[in-house]
């Protein structure tokens, strides 16, 4: 029942995430064509990847939580560490082009018109972003969807640009600073580009079967050190917001069957309340 919730949390997150994105995008591409602005353009084409990303984590998500089948015994959830990591390729791209444009135009600064309008837009742009990229955050944490929080990282980014692009309209306003405009387009590449990185490494790792968190790995361990449990040889590997884990446990060779399997359920429902989707193999070896 758990599940169906959050699966039915985590698809509707997404469909928030491909709305907002449309209708920002469609907004600054207009805004863009009549001030001639490259930061409101290269806005547009941050949210453009973010679309891009929330139409691909909205199919993600929607194939993760599928249970597993024959062909897939582990289950699908490594389509959100794939989805997230084609994420991390497209804000890459997209900011490679951002800072080439900017900087061809940094040494040909050109003519902002109507900046009111450019502000008034990105401030729209950022409080939607506000409200859309803190219920994806709230519910990639409840729900433990690496795809939700690489859709929120986007929309987060989007947010601060937006911020800074409005203070740069303000003094374009003000003091026709237009070098300001190639200024900001850059300061967003960059963001994107260390944005995109960090994504990157957080979900292609993932996909080589690293370990997971040290401290996940410690609570596993607690949980067998507070019954003096004796246990080696712990192995673990994330698959989307599934935690697949093998130990040993040491138990005295004539304790009855029924008590040993008693043990093992006691500790893998203990397991599942603090780690949820974990799917733990334990391996009983004689004391």
């Amino acid at each position: 029942m758990n599940n169906i919730m959050n699966n039915k949390s985590k698809k509707r997150a997404a469909l928030t995430s491909v709305l907002s994105n449309t209708t920002l995008i469609v907004f600054k591409i207009i805004v863009a064509i009549y001030t001639g602005s490259l930061s409101i353009l290269s806005e547009a084409l941050h949210s453009l990847s973010d679309l891009l990303a929330a139409v691909i984590t909205f199919f993600s998500v929607r194939y993760s939580d599928e249970p597993p089948d024959s062909r897939h015994p582990y289950g699908h959830g490594k389509i959100e560490n794939i989805t997230a990591s084609i994420e991390a390729l497209l804000i890459i791209f997209a900011a490679v082009y951002i800072l080439y444009e900017a900087i061809l135009r940094l040494f040909n600064p050109a003519p902002i018109d109507m900046p009111i309008l450019g502000i008034v837009v990105m401030s729209f742009s950022f409080i939607v972003n506000i409200f859309v990229s803190s219920y994806l955050f709230h519910i990639s944490k409840k729900t433990n969807s690496l795809a939700l929080e690489g859709d929120a990282l986007h929309l987060r980014a989007d947010m601060y640009s937006s911020l800074a692009i409005v203070a740069g309209f303000i003094l374009i306003l003000w003091f026709k600073w237009y070098i300001i405009d190639s200024i900001f387009a850059i300061a967003v590449g960059v963001y994107m580009s260390v944005e995109g990185f960090i994504l990157l490494k957080k979900s292609f790792f993932p996909l080589m079967d690293v370990s997971i968190k040290d401290e996940e790995k410690q609570i596993i361990m607690n949980v067998f050190q507070e019954r003096n449990l004796k246990i080696h040889d712990l192995k673990t590997r994330k698959s989307g917001n599934n935690i697949f884990a093998d130990i040993h446990l040491e138990l005295n060779s004539e304790m009855p069957l029924k008590d040993v399997h008693k043990i093992c359920d006691e500790v893998e429902e203990k397991l599942k309340i603090q780690l949820p989707g974990i799917e733990i193999n334990i391996h009983v070896e004689p004391l």
